[in-house]
């Protein structure tokens, strides 16, 4: 691995100097590419301006919005770690840097939380959520977080919520290399690149290659001694190709991305699988159009494939050798239809999906959808103040379940023009039960149960948004929900493990987050935010010793607190995150230590274009967990160096 990553080092510096040397000789009238570290513009959290949306634009519901500056400033870094400091947004993980990580949203499971990339589904229907480790930043231009029901806008699996990633559109001439190294012997190595083709097309791609042997080393709680993580490696290889451009008066985008990676699953500290191994192969595929029309209608259509083969295989397992193989695929095709108009927009759109299964677990699966949906919006000025309702309804048709509406009804409210804004929104929202859930063959420990019906919620949301002098902000949400019908995996009296729909659950909460900007002598600005999350969960199945007791694994209370400092090509960021207790068995008699952990990065502009950066996660060395039996690293660090021409 140090040969690697020497070699790396040396190749960025030998490309460096050439591409460095290359541009002190250009014309001096030549245009100089801006500098690889431009100061900011706070505020960093970026919110909703004005306090109404544009029509037709996001529903009411609590939603952050993660703009490219925030994004810039984590090279090589995936999805999860922008989502850390949100409220209302709990990321966990199962070890080792770079392994599988998902989101809660309010309390919700996994399989809850609806992740979109371009408008497209990566949830699969076999089940288990999205690996956000496996969702890259090199080519994001922004990511956008709905926390509360959202099936009016997007059907199933939008139980808690929604993350919705969308990536950037080529800026011909732009290009970025960057290689970096870090602690358990990781190497990253990423780069972008974007060019004109002519005739109004413009093209961008991206790869990317990471790899850590995944060793570190932790304190066994229960033997007091020390322990090594073995099995734990992970090499993941990917790329993407995207193309914008018109034809016959369309707007017109291309895209296509595949993503490989293999890991080790070193399991947990009570029951290690030391020759498990999980292989992951994903291509997704899509093509968009959209057409302004000479009237107020603008319609739009997309078209996408994903595809995800995953291989897992312990020949050393207990039971005996197992080598399990899935194959799930989905095909979209949606059109929208919509009207801005003075007062009133109205959206409609209508869209269909195939997914299919080909598992030595589950068998050969498919499951066919439509849906219908609407939305409406309209203005008011009341007192001199604005005054916007929306309404949403959507139907879908799912095979084998009976028909789902799901509708939504919003308010929001200038209270103060530009000042305080009140946002109210009510709404139902639903998850058919996944593949996995439904068909998993009856083995020793585990069996599915075709009989499950969909869980069901419904939850009410209200928001405040107050905007502070000096870029600062503060928003203030309180919502609860109900879960109906929550699927939930028991041990039955043979020991086997089962779902059942078990009956329901309440989560209730309080979410605040906010910032300030602050101008310091010395052309230095400050950018301070913070967030708090505090969650009410109550069993509500009506069994013995369960009932009224609070849901595992969801801390009462969370929070972030964060600093970024710039100056020029200068950049320093401090990250602090802290988790509650919680419970880890449903009737509330055992519980998980919570745990605050801190980061420090830097950016460092050495010349234009060429920038250092640097990160230690976990600075104090805490001794984390998010879920029993399974550690998180210590301290861990990692420098890298990037080069970046053209435009930002």
């Amino acid at each position: 691995m140090t040969g690697l990553s020497g070699a790396l080092a040396s190749g960025f510096v030998a490309v460096a100097s050439a591409i460095a040397t290359a541009e002190t000789s250009r014309d001096s009238t030549a245009v100089a590419p801006p500098d690889s570290l431009p100061s900011f513009v706070l505020p960093v959290v970026e919110l909703r301006a004005p306090l109404l949306p544009d029509p037709m634009g996001p529903f009411p519901l609590a939603t952050r919005r993660i703009g490219r500056d925030v994004v810039s400033r984590r090279p090589g870094a995936d999805l999860h770690e922008v989502l850390l400091p949100i409220a209302g947004v709990r990321v966990t993980s199962t070890g080792s840097p770079g392994v599988s990580s998902s989101a809660s949203i309010r309390g919700s499971t996994a399989d809850q939380v609806l992740v979109l990339v371009d408008g497209r589904r990566w949830n699969p229907a076999q089940g288990g959520g999205v690996d956000l480790s496996a969702i890259p930043l090199e080519s994001v231009e922004s990511v956008e977080v709905f926390r509360g029901g959202a099936s009016a806008f997007w059907g199933g699996d939008a139980v808690g919520g929604a993350i919705h990633v969308r990536t950037r559109r080529p800026t011909p001439g732009e290009a970025r290399l960057r290689v970096a190294a870090g602690s358990h012997g990781e190497h990253n190595v990423s780069g972008r690149a974007a060019a004109s083709l002519g005739r109004g097309w413009t093209a961008q791609g991206s790869g990317r290659f990471f790899e850590t042997d995944g060793t570190w080393e932790w304190v066994d709680d229960r033997r007091g001694t020390t322990m090594t993580m073995e099995n734990a490696d992970l090499r993941r290889l990917g790329g993407d190709l995207r193309l914008d451009g018109s034809a016959g008066g369309l707007d017109l985008r291309v895209d296509a991305a595949g993503d490989g990676a293999e890991r080790g699953l070193p399991g947990s500290e009570e029951f290690p699988t030391p020759t498990a191994r999980l292989r992951d192969e994903r291509v997704v595929a899509g093509v968009g159009a959209r057409r302004a029309g000479r009237g107020p209608w603008h319609t739009t259509a997309d078209v996408g494939w994903i595809r995800l083969a995953r291989r897992y295989w312990e020949p050393g397992a207990a039971f005996g050798p197992v080598d399990d193989t899935h194959e799930n695929s989905r095909l979209t095709a949606e059109a929208a239809a919509t009207r801005i108009g003075d007062a009133t927009s109205l959206r409609l759109a209508a869209g269909a999906s195939h997914d299919r299964l080909d598992s030595s677990t589950d068998g050969y699966r498919r499951r066919r959808a439509f849906d219908l949906r609407a939305q409406v919006s309209r203005d008011h000025t009341v007192g001199g103040r604005s005054l916007r309702w929306m309404g949403a309804v959507r139907g879908d048709f799912v095979e084998d379940f009976d028909p789902f509406v799901s509708p939504r009804l919003g308010l929001l409210f200038d209270a103060l023009p530009d000042r305080l804004g009140l946002r109210i929104s009510f709404g139902l929202s639903y998850r058919t039960p996944s593949f996995d859930e439904l068909f998993w063959p009856a083995r020793a420990t585990a069996a599915g149960n075709p009989d499950l019906r969909a869980e069901r919620g419904r939850d009410l949301d209200v928001g405040l948004v107050l905007r502070l002098p000096a870029h600062g902000h503060l928003t203030v949400d309180a919502f609860v929900r109900d879960v109906d019908d929550l699927i939930q995996w028991t041990p039955g009296a043979s020991g086997i493990w089962r779902p059942h729909n078990v009956g329901r659950a309440r989560i209730a909460g309080v979410e605040t987050e906010g910032g300030l900007g602050i101008a310091l002598p010395r052309a230095w600005r400050v950018a301070v935010t913070g967030s708090a999350t505090f969650l009410e969960t109550r069993d509500r199945t009506g069994e013995a010793n369960v009932d009224g007791r609070a849901l595992v694994y969801r801390p009462r209370w969370s929070g972030a607190a964060g600093l970024v400092a710039s100056r020029g090509r200068t950049e320093l960021e401090t990250l602090w995150r802290g988790v509650g207790d919680v419970w880890v068995t449903r009737a509330n008699t055992k519980s998980l230590d919570g745990y605050v952990t801190g980061e420090v990065r830097a950016r460092v502009g050495i010349r234009r274009g060429l920038a250092l950066d640097a990160a230690v996660t976990n600075v104090t060395n805490e001794a984390a967990r998010d879920f029993r039996d399974y550690p998180l690293p210590g301290r861990t660090w990692r420098l890298g160096f990037s080069l970046q021409g053209g435009t930002r």
